[in-house]
């Protein structure tokens, strides 16, 4: 019994040892665990092309090497009207369908991508209507022509090398270049597209001392009666166009509206003295007057004018005129039958 005791008590004590050494112990930590290192995976080259821009005419086609990729190449267009791509191994060809600008989108099996431009222009050359504008500048006062621009790549701009001159400007429609000449001489026009192409028009401006040239005088006396017109345009719209007195004891010829909201257009005399037309030569003392009753009104207001029948048939005459209003000449022809 006593033995037993002995065990007991010896059992105890290793117990209160025990316990008392876990109290001492530190409370359990966790482990970290072990960094995971993924194997490192070969880096994909980048997408290079033998060119920075697919620069292709409209209906033809341009092709290009990839220099650099991870293959299997695919190719996507932005604006497909503009501009077709395909891919065959690393050659890409991109086909011009109309005229602009578009992204062409190039991607590999790495997962790179590239993006370059195709431009697609229409010509290789601008060519124009003319090489050459000769003017005749009437009694020294300016003179206008144009040319167009038939071929080239839009947007123009047009400059002169000589704006006292000529100069020149582009019109509305973006292909008509309006010429001004100013003096006499020469000038160059330079006509430069969106590519930085360039063409060139000689402008000759050459002085005359008469208003009229040969060849339009013998047009005026191949007009009809009740013809009146000024600088190329023909007046109509008056109630009458002939030779009569205007209600003011004034003689006229020419054409002219009594409710003045027409156009009119006719020479009179300074004085109130008739003066028979008949004879072909120059008369003095006249007055032009030009009223657009619908667009602007008075035009010319009885300016005194140079006026002379080149041509008379019986009663009907053809009568030239000319005058300068602010360095601006106006000139023309009326034929009427004097019949009053």
């Amino acid at each position: 019994m006593k033995h037993n005791y002995f065990r007991y008590g010896v059992l105890a004590l290793l117990i209160a040892v025990g316990s008392a050494s876990c109290s001492d112990d530190d409370t359990l930590v966790k482990p970290e665990p072990s960094p995971i290192v993924d194997p490192e995976l070969p880096e994909s080259p980048a997408i290079e092309l033998g060119a920075e821009l697919f620069d292709v005419k409209k209906g033809s086609t341009q092709s290009l090497e990839i220099t650099s990729g991870a293959g299997e190449y695919q190719v996507n267009v932005l604006d497909p009207a503009i501009a077709s791509a395909s891919v065959e191994g690393n050659t890409i060809t991109v086909e011009g369908l109309a005229y602009g600008v578009t992204d062409i989108v190039i991607s590999d099996q790495g997962g790179s991508y590239k993006s370059i431009l195709a431009n697609v222009y229409l010509s290789d050359a601008i060519t124009l209507s003319t090489s050459k504008i000769e003017l005749t500048l009437a009694m020294g006062a300016a003179a206008d022509g144009s040319f167009t621009i038939d071929a080239g790549n839009p947007p123009y701009s047009v400059a002169s090398n000589s704006d006292e001159t000529a100069t020149a400007t582009l019109a509305e429609d973006g292909t008509t270049v309006n010429v001004r000449g100013l003096q006499e001489g020469e000038a160059t026009i330079t006509v430069t597209d969106a590519r930085g192409l360039t063409q060139q028009v000689s402008i000759v401006n050459t002085a005359t001392d008469s208003p009229f040239s040969d060849e339009e005088l013998e047009t005026i006396k191949a007009a009809g009666v009740n013809t009146c017109v000024i600088n190329d345009t023909q007046v109509t719209g008056g109630t009458y166009c002939g030779g009569s007195n205007d209600g003011y004891g004034k003689p006229v010829w020419g054409i002219w509206s009594f409710a003045g909201k027409g156009k009119e257009l006719y020479v009179k005399t300074i004085d109130k003295q008739w003066i028979d037309m008949h004879e072909v030569k120059a008369y003095e003392n006249m007055y032009i007057f030009y009223r657009d009753g619908s667009n602007g009104g008075i035009i010319l207001d009885n300016l005194d004018a140079h006026a002379e029948v080149i041509k008379a048939d019986g009663d009907t005459v053809w009568i030239t005129f000319w005058t300068q209003k602010e360095d601006q000449l106006y000139k023309g022809y009326i034929v009427v039958r004097l019949d009053k």
